[in-house]
């Protein structure tokens, strides 16, 4: 795959939108990295809600919105996770998760809904039901 085409899928991906996110999570980190250096990823208002109101409507799975949170929340690809993976890239540039920020104009929303999504189900207690989420969405708007 060209970098421009992951990067083109990454972007989709933060935006909420799911169509090609097993290309992005089945990337090398580097590889992943290469393609998305020096590009700013915003978690937005409107990516949240739509994971939020996907997963609500039974359009998305738990483990959809557990990868897409913890993906867009830790900056690096799903293929990096044992510690012997990490060492492999440290001091070198891929030792850093890709560059993205919150939403500024609603950062505390977006971050409350993308960690209730990362950690949903993984607990008994991890749930959202329908007055949790609309507390999520009104914080959102």
């Amino acid at each position: 795959m060209r970098a421009s085409e992951l990067l083109k899928f990454t972007k989709q991906v933060y935006n909420g939108e799911l169509e090609n996110a097993s290309a992005v999570y089945s990337a090398p980190h580097d590889v992943l990295y290469d393609a998305c250096e020096g590009t700013q990823f915003v978690i937005s208002k409107g990516a949240a809600e739509r994971m939020l109101q996907g997963y609500m409507e039974g359009a998305l799975t738990r483990a959809d919105v557990n990868q897409w949170a913890a993906f867009v929340q830790d900056g690096r690809s799903p293929q990096l996770s044992s510690q012997d993976d990490l060492r492999r890239y440290s001091g070198t540039k891929y030792a850093h998760p890709i560059d993205f920020e919150y939403d500024p104009t609603a950062e505390d929303a977006v971050v409350s809904v993308v960690n209730s999504l990362r950690w949903v189900g993984v607990d008994e207690d991890d749930v959202i039901d329908e007055d949790k989420a609309a507390e999520l969405i009104a914080g959102l708007r």
